[in-house]
């Protein structure tokens, strides 16, 4: 106890001496490389600049406190780490190898996990799967066989892994952790062939080099960190790498790569101990205001392992104590701070609690969270701005096209499971936190999403498969089925199933074959003990609807002005509206969302198609985009802007009168013809938009004048004889024209082929969960952000304009 009454008193001490402006530079000690994007770019300099104040000390911690008060013939420099070591003895860091606290939740392998084939989730985690086993082996090495001396066949990739790219090493690290979890996933033979290749590769890299070192770019990368000279992030590459031959070891159990990440940790205990006798444990401290990763996490992870005093060691010295600091007097002042420089540091200090018991670190673990989420974070899960988390509780005024940067949305994921997260190690890992186990007397698991996939439960000798009944925008309910299936072995064991916090108490239901248990309550767990049985089934029929949350969310913006500014969300997923700037609805003075949003009916699919051209031997569309229509190159992918834009709802003055039109044709209709993102707004016969729906908005569909039977003309009712048109030999972004067949010459005699389109299967359809938000200006098609892919879009709606 006296030891955690001391360590706190030393983090106050360190917290009080940050309050000064100055004390920012605990964030970046390199000025000018504030964000990634600056970082890029003074990265491409051959040698770094060395910044002139890198001699002051400005980062107090506890350590230099409490060496202030040391004996100076306790401070030769010989002594130094061997007494770090003792202190942080002192100070209850576990460094007597105290047990693990407990019990915690333990997460379901990816082994015993199967997503259910033909699901949403599974096809993401296929279409992942697919691009791993797509990269080649060589190119991917081509940087680390390189720095290693070693022949390098073959091309470098580009990006982050380019050769001149101060951060190469970086994305291997993830591919490796990637492949170990796809591989647990999916026991994919050929990629687990391909990342043992790729792990055998680095092994030899690292016996060429002789020294433990590993990593694609040369060790003077950190002989500038450690002189305080600006250069990417070299820490932060190395974590990714000793976490992905971590991972590579404990999720997919190759041995080899444990024996390479020990080699690096006692290459870079040697580095970092070297520092300190030569300077001082200040100048390692300071050296740590640049992007670190999760050095710390990774190497409490490595001693778990092995044991090993230097690893724990080790990973102390990563823990960043200005900031965590800060955390540990639960000061909510972590605005200035660049986000995910520190969120890793904090996954460390819960590691750092589970490895050691040392409850301060789950407390600087907690208040974190509690920081973020109340103060800091947006509906979608994610955080920051610009990189940096900003004043607390001043979200709104921070809004931009640069919020929540992905790497901090990797290191938070939570909610943002299927909201808004991309990359390869995400998707590789879709089985995870849906199930975790708790240790006791009656074995227990946890349900904690509802994504339907298959557990085996070994500790209770149960299989658990979890089925979720398809959800579109019309229904008022989710459906959860659990199927148990009981081994000869089973025993009696406990389910715990989350009633998620977004549903409600009416016409909430769960039954236990065909049993009602009572009701339930909204966040908060369901719990049943008993024997299970084959053949056990526990439905759960949960209410789902729409809703808005403030964008001061427990409440992260509190000032009124700010109090319009809404999210839209269908329970847990948050609804994002196809908009390039505009944001302004019509749900401010309304009793009921349903007054100002409603369900796209399903059969809206079926009146969506695409108009194509063809000329000088390239396939045109027609794009509605900025009140203007043109013919634009037909987009070669899906889920961009420009297929949303070559995307319109076709369909009659009556809208109870249906038509599966793109399967067919609709030659000889009279039509509207709506753009996809702009729901309720038609196209005018002078080829404007309007939200009135007269006979002034109406085509008629005609068969084409080219003659082609595939082909339709567009005659607008107003202007019988006329036709949309193109351009003689256009080029893309000509806006069309209505000519008329007198006008033949005027377009150089090839109205036919110029007044023809061919109507094809539509490049968008609408989302099964899509609704249709009125707007002031014009109205929004919402739909699921995790469905997105490179469109623009807003999340919030200023919903008092």
């Amino acid at each position: 106890m006296a030891a955690a009454v001391l360590g706190i008193v030393l983090l106050v001490a360190a917290a009080a001496a940050l309050r000064g402006a100055e004390a920012k530079l605990c964030t970046n000690a390199f000025p000018g490389l504030a964000s990634h994007t600056e970082r890029a770019a003074a990265q491409l300099q051959s040698s770094p600049a060395l910044d002139r104040d890198h001699e002051q000390h400005l980062i107090p911690t506890d350590e230099s406190a409490w060496m202030s008060l040391m004996p100076r013939r306790a401070l030769r420099q010989e002594e130094a780490f061997d007494w770090l070591m003792l202190y942080r003895k002192l100070r209850g860091a576990g460094a007597s190898g105290d047990p693990r606290p407990g019990p915690f939740l333990s997460e379901a392998s990816l082994h015993d996990v199967r997503l259910e084939p033909g699901t949403v989730y599974w096809r993401a985690q296929q279409t992942n799967l697919e691009y791993l086993l797509l990269l080649d082996v060589d190119r991917l090495v081509w940087n680390f066989r390189k720095q290693a001396g070693l022949t390098a066949p073959g091309t470098p990739y580009g990006g982050w892994e380019g050769p001149d790219v101060q951060l190469r090493g970086h994305f291997v690290g993830h591919y490796l952790s990637a492949t170990a979890k796809m591989w647990a996933s999916t026991h994919d033979d050929t990629l687990n062939a391909k990342m043992s290749s790729v792990v055998d590769v680095l092994y030899d890299c690292q016996k060429k080099i002789g020294t433990g070192y590993l990593s694609a770019f040369p060790p003077e990368f950190f002989d500038w960190v450690e002189a305080i000279k600006p250069v990417w992030a070299p820490y932060y590459t190395i974590h990714k790498i000793m976490q992905g031959l971590l991972d590579q070891y404990t999720v997919a159990g190759n041995s080899k790569a444990l024996d390479m990440v020990v080699k690096m940790a006692n290459y870079f205990s040697d580095r970092v101990k070297s520092v300190i006798q030569k300077y001082s444990i200040e100048r390692h401290w300071e050296s740590l205001n640049e992007e670190t990763g999760g050095m710390n996490d990774v190497l409490y992870q490595l001693y778990t392992i092995t044991n090993d005093q230097k690893h724990l060691t080790l990973a102390h010295l990563f823990d960043k104590p200005c900031f965590l600091g800060l955390l540990a007097v639960q000061a909510d002042s972590i605005s200035g701070f660049h986000s995910n420089t520190h969120i890793p540091v904090v996954i460390g200090a819960q590691m750092r609690f589970e490895v050691t018991g040392d409850p301060l670190y789950k407390q600087i673990a907690t208040f974190f969270m509690d920081t973020i989420n109340s103060s800091h974070s947006y509906a979608t899960g994610g955080t920051s701005a610009g990189e940096f988390w900003t004043d607390p509780k001043r979200l709104a005024q921070a809004l931009s096209t640069e919020n929540e940067e992905s790497c901090t949305t990797y290191n938070m994921l939570k909610v943002i499971i299927i909201k808004n997260i991309c990359g390869i190690e995400s998707f590789s890992k879709l089985g995870d936190s849906i199930y975790f186990e708790e240790e006791g007397d009656v074995p227990s698991l946890n349900i904690i999403q509802y994504i339907p996939s298959t557990y085996n439960w070994k500790t209770a000798g149960l299989t658990v498969a979890q089925q979720v009944k398809p959800l579109s925008s019309s229904d008022m309910y989710i459906q959860v089925s659990l199927y148990i299936s009981a081994k000869t072995n089973s025993q009696s064991s406990k389910l715990n199933v989350r009633i998620p916090s977004w549903t409600s108490v009416a016409g909430a239901k769960a039954t236990l074959n065909d049993k009602d248990l009572g009701s339930l309550s909204p966040g908060s767990f369901l719990s049943i003990t008993k024997l299970w049985n084959s053949g056990d089934q526990l439905l759960l029929h949960l209410p789902i609807s729409l809703r808005t949350e403030a964008i001061k969310a427990i409440p992260s913006d509190d000032r009124p002005e700010y109090a319009s500014l809404q999210a839209v969300l269908f329970g847990p997923f948050v609804l994002a509206g196809l908009s390039t700037g505009d944001w302004n609805t019509k749900g401010g003075n309304s009793s009921a969302i349903s007054d100002w949003i409603s369900a796209v009916p399903s059969s809206y699919n079926s009146q969506l198609m695409t108009f194509t051209q063809v000329s000088n031997g390239k396939t045109y569309v027609l794009s509605s985009a900025n009140g203007s229509l043109t013919m634009q190159v037909k987009p070669e992918v899906n889920g961009t802007d420009s297929a949303i834009h070559a995307t319109f709802r076709a369909h009659t003055q009556d809208s109870t009168e249906l038509h599966e039109f793109y399967s067919t044709t609709i030659k000889g209709t009279s039509m509207l013809i709506e753009p996809f993102d702009l729901p309720g707004t038609v196209i005018t016969n002078n080829l404007t938009l309007s939200t009135q729906k007269g006979s002034d908005s109406l085509f008629n569909i005609v068969p084409g004048l080219d003659g082609n039977p595939n082909s339709v003309s567009l005659e607008p009712v107003t202007k019988p004889g006329c036709f949309l048109v193109t351009g003689a030999n256009y080029s893309a972004g000509i806006e069309l024209q209505v000519s008329c067949k007198s006008s033949l010459q005027s377009i150089g005699g090839i109205l036919e082929q110029a007044a023809s389109f061919v109507q094809t299967v539509p490049l968008r359809q609408y989302h099964p969960i899509s609704f249709i938000a009125k707007g002031v200006a014009r109205n929004f098609l919402l739909e699921p952000l995790y469905s997105l892919r490179d469109e623009f879009y807003t999340v919030y709606f200023n919903i008092g304009a």
